[in-house]
């Protein structure tokens, strides 16, 4: 198999150089337990490479010596597994090669290549196709036969150990010291770079290495098992620690590992793709666990230290996309998704809370920026699905456990300063945790009502809009039937109760409360709730009465602002100015307003210390209404829909172009003054003017609330519905 996988490479290397011919060849065969070689010469322009390949002590040890025509000569030797093959010194006359000859006519190699030299590359860029065709005839003989071993000898050491049999560990364990020391089959196979030129699903489709693939599979769960047996047996000299060894480990599993990378899987067949995104993510994620928890901290901070590591963006990626990952065409039906699952969301924060404070939880913290795109609530985002996909399951003990760990580890994620604190979390983790708290998704005696409790009311007071959309969807009543079926206090933030009573002046936040409380009144009894829980009932009550007869004082008062106006004792609908302070039930009577009524002096919109008068007003306003994508049509049909703020940057260049670029933002942070409000949506406008970029904020409310809300530049309209609308989310 050697000499005719061998003589396919010589082919090779004669086809890939133009005016290469065959000059003859030199074959012999020396097969005895020590050594076997063969040998082939070409040729080019005066130039004669001998070509040797000899087998020593299972070892394969390939080389090449060029020739010229006054007998000058070099050396390369590529002995087996070295993937990378260096430019090697002159060889002096007499020099022992890998097999124990001696060259007496000076054609040897120096003792020095015995040893991994150090990567040169210059003889691959020459003759990289002849180099990819040796490695693989070399790596496919030796190194994945020597994984295989490996992987056996592993597997029945670690059965061995949960039987208890000491004489059969011993033994298995010597075996695997003496491969690791003396082969280095691991060390070998992960040595070369993944080929950063070619997708990673067409990685092992054609040609030779059709097995590389599963037998880097095998290998990265060889090392997983290695790490776990050599903590457990307290034996480090069974894995031979090396920071290039891990880095390069890494580095194919970031070059492997699908999460993220789907398109290029979407051409292979079903089969394939399963095998991607569940055997060898799996593998993976286990990996990754025996690296956090196994592995001594001091070489994982050596590794983690390194400028060129990839685990910390190998574990953040896993993370980020791993919901959409299993989602996919049905993954998560397989028990083997649901123990990724449990790996995945546990990964990350076991292993930032392993990292000591400094340098590396810095690059922690900058990785997950990067990879957020600075947007650090997407992480908590891909929490949410975690934990609807947990409640979509049925309640057994598992499940209790799992989802008890998955709470503890938000708790991590949670307090990483400019990730989880003081950050305002995402609206979808809120509503997560609401859906586990009430109606109550787990038993009162299993502790995982108090542990969502205590995520939910932290969360909810790092903002006031948390706090009203906390609100809206039963944080009041799942609060209420959570004290009153558990007997031991609660742990409640001291801002929870001072920040309910401060937005009982907004009437989103009453509408909200009112509407939770009369839901939950609907099937349960509110007598005997705790005294500060009455005393916010009231609070609220009072409030909504309150706003109640405003609303209908209002109705009543609402007319025409022209004194003149002939209809005045008619109902008829009114229309707001652009300042929202003068109605009008016709364009007549808006005229009349603005001239006799002397609206023109009082208008905000004509006022200039708001910095625009009102045909600046009308054109932002006529562009925001062209521009405001559909989103906003389906809001209309939801009243619910339009408590939720819609912020909308746009940008209006007055050049040749004359372009108009729209950005939606559903969870930038509001000015505060603005949370009280109903508004559907808010427009920062930025033109251009005298050659500098200035910029107006735009809100829309609508029209009912006309007069009631001071602030400048009121566009209260429901008409601002375009067709023609291009914007990124």
């Amino acid at each position: 198999m050697y000499i005719a996988g061998f003589q396919r490479v010589c082919d090779q290397l004669a086809m890939d150089h133009d005016g290469i011919s065959s000059r003859g060849s030199d074959a012999g065969s020396s097969r005895s337990a020590e050594a076997a070689s063969n040998h082939r010469r070409v040729s080019r322009s005066g130039f004669e490479w001998k070509v040797w390949v000899r087998l020593s002590n299972s070892q394969l040890f390939c080389g090449a010596t060029k020739f010229n025509e006054t007998s000058t000569r070099r050396t390369r030797c590529m002995p087996t597994g070295l993937c990378k093959f260096p430019r090697m010194p002159k060889s002096e006359p007499g020099a022992t090669d890998p097999t124990g000859h001696t060259e007496n006519d000076g054609h040897g190699l120096q003792p020095a290549a015995r040893e991994a030299p150090r990567v040169d590359g210059s003889y691959v860029a020459r003759f990289p196709l002849f180099f990819l065709l040796l490695w693989t005839l070399t790596m496919s003989t030796t190194v994945f036969e020597e994984v295989d071993e490996l992987s056996a000898l592993l597997a029945s050491a670690d059965e061995a150990l949960r039987e208890d049999a000491t004489a059969s560990v011993d033994i298995a364990v010597s075996q695997i010291v003496e491969i690791m020391r003396d082969h280095r089959p691991l060390q070998r196979l992960f040595a070369p770079h993944p080929p950063a030129d070619q997708p990673y699903a067409t990685f092992d489709l054609h040609g030779p290495d059709q097995s590389r693939l599963l037998s880097i599979c095998t290998a990265i769960s060889s090392l997983r098992t290695l790490l776990n047996l050599s903590k457990e047996l307290n034996r480090p000299d069974m894995v031979a620690f090396e920071v290039d060894f891990f880095l390069s480990v890494f580095d194919w599993i970031d070059y492997l590992l699908p999460l993220g990378c789907e398109a290029p899987l979407l051409k292979l067949p079903r089969a394939r793709q399963a095998w991607h995104i569940l055997t060898f993510t799996e593998v993976c994620l286990s990996f990754l666990q025996s690296f956090t928890l196994s592995l001594p901290k001091e070489s994982m901070f050596e590794v983690l230290s390194s400028g060129e590591e990839r685990a910390t963006a190998v574990f953040v990626r896993v993370w980020m996309n791993l919901p959409r990952t299993l989602k996919r065409e049905g993954a998560m039906e397989f028990q083997l998704a649901r123990d990724i699952t449990n790996m995945s969301t546990l990964l990350l924060p076991l292993h930032y809370v392993t990292l000591p404070s400094g340098i590396l939880r810095d690059r922690f913290d900058a990785e997950v920026m990067r990879q957020t795109h600075n947007h650090p609530r997407r992480l908590f985002r891909a929490y949410a699905v975690c934990i609807r996909d947990s409640l979509s399951r049925a309640v057994t003990e598992s499940e209790v456990i799992f989802f008890g760990k998955l709470l503890c580890a938000l708790m991590f994620y949670s307090k990483v300063p400019d990730l989880g604190t003081p950050l305002r979390m995402p609206n979808s983790l809120i509503a997560a945790l609401l859906d586990a708290l009430y109606p109550p998704h787990f038993s009162i005696d299993s502790g995982i009502s108090e542990l969502v409790w205590y995520h939910l009311s932290q969360f909810a007071v790092r903002s006031s809009r948390s706090l009203v959309y906390a609100l809206e969807h039963d944080l009041f009543p799942g609060l209420l039937h959570l004290q009153s079926t558990t007997a031991t206090p609660l742990a409640t933030p001291s801002e929870l109760y001072p920040m309910m009573e401060k937005l009982s002046k907004s009437r989103t936040a009453v509408a909200a409360f009112q509407s939770a409380l009369l839901r939950y009144e609907a099937s349960h009894t509110t007598e005997g709730c705790r005294e500060e829980n009455k005393a916010m009932m009231d609070i609220y009550k009072r409030q909504a009465d309150l706003f109640d007869g405003a609303k209908k004082l209002w109705d009543e008062l609402a007319m025409c602002s022209n004194a003149e106006c002939p209809s005045a004792e008619d109902t008829v609908d009114l229309r707001a100015c652009a300042c929202g302070e003068a109605l009008y039930c016709s364009k007549a009577c808006q005229r009349a307003h603005w001239t006799k009524g002397w609206h023109n002096i009082e208008c905000a919109s004509r006022n200039n210390r708001y910095g625009e008068h009102a045909t600046g007003v009308l054109q932002m306003i006529w562009r925001a209404k062209l521009f405001i994508p559909e989103y906003y049509k389906g809001a209309l049909a939801h009243p619910l829909a339009l408590r939720i703020p819609l912020y909308v940057t746009m940008e209006w260049r007055d050049q040749s172009e004359r372009h108009f670029q729209i950005y939606v933002r559903h969870d930038s942070e509001l000015p505060d003054e603005c949370i009280s409000t109903p508004q559907p949506v808010i427009v920062d406008f930025s033109f251009e003017q005298e050659g500098r970029m200035r910029q107006r904020r735009l809100q829309f409310f609508l029209e009912g609330y006309a007069g009631r809300i001071e602030m400048p530049f009121r566009l209260l309209t429901q008409v601002f519905i375009g067709e023609r609308v291009s914007f990124e989310t």
